[in-house]
C-alpha cells in the first residue's frame, strides 16, 4: 500500500503560483513534501486565492510524502489570512495524527517583532511539531 500512497502523491500536481503584492508565493511540492508559502499575504478575494490551496492541501493529506515540511515565509499578512492558515495548520496536524512526519517551520526576520508573536501564537495553538526559524534579510524572499 505505501507504493500506492506515493503513486498517488505523485500524480498530485506541483502547484506553484507567483507572487504578487498581495498574495504570497506558493510552490507545494507533493513528491517532495516540501510546501511553502512566501511573500505578503492579504488577498482583497481570500476565497479564490486559499481555496485551491486548501483543496490541494486536503487532497496531499490523503497520500503525504514520507515527510512534509510546510513553511511559511510571509514578511506580512493580514489577519483573514491568519483564519486561513490555521485551517492549512489543522490540515498538518491531521497528517501528523496519521503517523507522518510534519514539521512547520515559521520563518521570520530576526527583528521582526510582529512575526515573531505570530509565530510564537501558532506554536502554542498547535499540536504538530512547530518550529521558528530565523532567517536573515539576504536569505528571506
Amino acid at each position: 500500500m505505501a507504493v500506492e500512497n506515493r503513486e498517488t502523491a505523485l500524480a498530485l500536481e506541483h502547484l506553484q503560483l507567483a507572487g504578487t503584492l498581495v498574495t504570497p508565493s506558493v510552490d507545494f511540492d507533493s513528491a517532495s513534501g516540501l510546501l511553502t508559502l512566501s511573500g505578503v499575504s492579504m488577498p482583497e478575494d481570500m476565497g479564490r486565492f486559499y481555496s485551491p490551496l486548501l483543496t490541494w492541501m486536503r487532497k496531499y493529506a490523503e497520500h503525504p510524502a514520507p515527510q512534509t515540511i510546510f513553511r511559511i515565509e510571509f514578511s506580512y499578512f493580514n489577519t483573514a489570512t491568519s483564519k486561513v492558515l490555521l485551517e492549512l495548520f489543522a490540515i498538518c496536524e491531521n497528517i501528523h495524527e496519521n503517523s507522518h512526519p510534519v514539521r512547520i517551520e515559521w520563518c521570520y526576520l530576526a527583528d521582526d517583532i510582529d512575526m515573531i508573536e505570530a509565530g510564537e501564537n501558532y506554536e502554542m495553538l498547535l499540536r504538530a511539531p512547530f518550529h521558528l526559524v530565523a532567517v536573515n534579510a539576504t536569505n528571506a524572499n
